[in-house]
This record gives C-alpha cells, sequence and structure tokens, in this order.
C-alpha cells in the first residue's frame, strides 16, 4: 500500500464535495479546484455544512470538525 498524504479533487459539486469530504476525515491533505471563486466558495460551504451535520448527530466530534475543515478545500 502507498503512502497516500495528499488528495486533489476537481470540482466541488454534490461528488466533489464528498469525495472531499472522506479524504479529510480519513486525515489526508485535500485540494480542491473549482473553474470559479464563486463555485469554490458554494462547495466549501457545502462541505463545511456536510460536516456541521456530521457534528450535530455525534458521528465526529468538535476536535474532528476543526481539524477536519482545516484539511478541505
Amino acid at each position: 500500500m502507498t503512502d497516500i498524504e495528499r488528495v486533489g479533487v476537481v470540482g466541488c459539486g454534490q461528488m466533489g464535495a464528498g469525495i472531499a469530504e472522506v479524504c479529510a476525515r480519513a486525515g489526508l491533505d485535500v485540494m480542491v479546484a473549482e473553474t470559479t471563486g464563486e463555485a469554490l466558495e458554494i462547495g466549501r460551504t457545502r462541505l463545511f455544512n456536510s460536516l456541521l451535520k456530521a457534528a450535530e448527530r455525534g458521528k465526529i466530534s468538535e476536535d474532528e470538525l476543526t481539524a477536519t475543515d482545516r484539511k478541505s478545500v
């Protein structure tokens, strides 16, 4: 198995944001590329809202939320 530390995701729509979230929650550094700054901000909001819901449901802790948010987008 390889030692993957960083992942790049092209597009931060529904699927791209989900991939970025899974990778960030696994502890990887994530870089997301989007076509415009506006699209990137929408994707970042989508990703952060998903992380907030996971924290509210007890699936991740507040520390994991903070750490994961730092690793994404």
